[in-house]
């Protein structure tokens, strides 16, 4: 069995900006499906104002690369399509961003 998780921001005071919770037992979660050597793939939202600077998604990166050597870093562009929260305002991130 494989696990693919996601991972919206690393950073707890984003993450309780953007969803009104911490992610400290996202994050332990994680960890802990990590060393059982099932976490195959980590996803992130890129977000405007959130994750599209590039220092959020490092820091993501670096955490998982501390975690194994294996884990990929999948990211992807925000849609509001579905979103219930304010975030359902902001636009679709534009995919050629990505470079």
């Amino acid at each position: 069995m494989v696990l693919f998780w996601t991972l919206r921001v690393i950073t707890c005071l984003k993450h309780i900006e953007l969803t009104g919770a911490d992610n400290f037992q996202i994050i332990k979660n994680m960890e802990y499906i990590s060393s059982q050597g099932l976490l195959y793939k980590v996803r992130t939202v890129r977000i405007e104002g959130f994750t599209d600077d590039g220092r959020e998604i490092a820091k993501i990166a670096q955490h998982i690369g501390k975690l194994n050597n294996y884990t990929r870093l999948k990211l992807l562009p925000f849609r509001p399509d579905g979103v219930k929260s304010a975030l359902k305002q902001k636009p679709p991130l534009d995919e050629s961003s990505f470079g």
